[in-house]
């Protein structure tokens, strides 16, 4: 037989350090809700005047946005879906 409590324990603290991470990486929702956006926080130090200025520059600044965002979006996801699962009905005491 499962041991839900402990199921339900084992997926919060997952959840937990999921969403620790993800804050800690700056892959967090806006404070309004809307979603993060990192790839263009991490592709402006790429491209930046003290940096690196150029149409390579630009180039490789896009080549991080799109893949960084993904990323994000991935560890948003994880979140949600481990911190769903944890109140999910069937790990619920009967």
């Amino acid at each position: 037989m499962v041991d839900k409590a402990k199921t339900r324990e084992n997926l919060q603290k997952l959840a937990d350090f999921v969403g620790t991470k993800t804050r800690s990486l700056g892959f967090e929702d806006g404070p309004n809700g809307e979603a993060a956006n990192p790839g263009s926080t991490y592709a402006l130090g790429i491209n930046a005047p003290d940096t690196w200025t150029s149409t390579l520059a630009d180039q490789e600044a896009d080549s991080v946005r799109e893949p960084l965002n993904n990323l994000a979006s991935d560890f948003a996801g994880l979140h949600e879906t481990l911190s769903s699962e944890t109140n999910s009905p069937s790990l619920q005491d009967e």
